[in-house]
């Protein structure tokens, strides 16, 4: 980035373990709170600044449905990855020093 200039990444996020996750898979990879957290602390000690993550998942009808394999075409924010994590999207906002 360029002095002052700002990043907005959105990326798979872990809903169901942040302990286990899908890393080693050619095709996906499903973030944990920890590596969020992780990659925040070392963006700030490089003098990046982060928005505030909201790790909130929700509780509208449409947050609470979970896609399941064969997936539909019809709006979804979670799937169920590997039969064994639910993952939505996250989004980052970083801001670089100037």
């Amino acid at each position: 980035l360029k002095p002052g200039g700002v990043a907005v990444h959105t990326t798979e996020f872990n809903l169901t373990s942040d302990k286990h996750t899908l890393d080693n898979n050619e095709s996906c990879v499903i973030f944990r709170k920890q590596d969020i957290e992780r990659l925040r602390k070392e963006l700030e000690s490089d003098k990046y600044r982060v928005e505030t993550i909201d790790y909130e998942a929700g509780n509208d009808k449409l947050e609470q449905y979970v896609d399941m394999p064969p997936y539909v075409d019809e709006p979804h924010l979670r799937l169920q990855i590997a039969n064994e994590f639910t993952s939505t999207s996250i989004g980052l906002i970083i801001h670089a020093p100037r």
